[in-house]
Parts: structure tokens; sequence; C-alpha cells
């Protein structure tokens, strides 16, 4: 269980291997119930595409 409220994030991606799709997912829940068994939960999903 969290024991300090997350103010900030910061979330730094790095490039993968050339020419591949890679995707990276941000879980969140409230950090302190046990909801996130019930689906309570979000998630972001950050895609890197080649250029």
């Amino acid at each position: 269980m969290a024991t300090v409220i997350l103010n900030t994030l910061i979330v730094r991606c790095y490039p993968g291997n050339d020419g591949g799709n890679n995707t990276y997912t941000l879980y969140e829940d409230d950090g302190v119930t046990t909801d996130y068994e019930q689906g309570r939960y979000a998630t972001t999903g950050t895609p890197q595409l080649p250029h």
C-alpha cells in the first residue's frame, strides 16, 4: 500500500530496436484499496512507432 501521495510522475521512454513497434503501458490504481482486483484501475498506452 502507498504511504505517500504521488504528486509528480516522470515517465522516460527510450527507443527500442530499429523498425520495431514498442508499446508501454502505465498502470494506475488508488494505491490504498484492493479495488484493482475488481478491475478498478486505469491504464494508459504509450505507443512508440518507428520514424
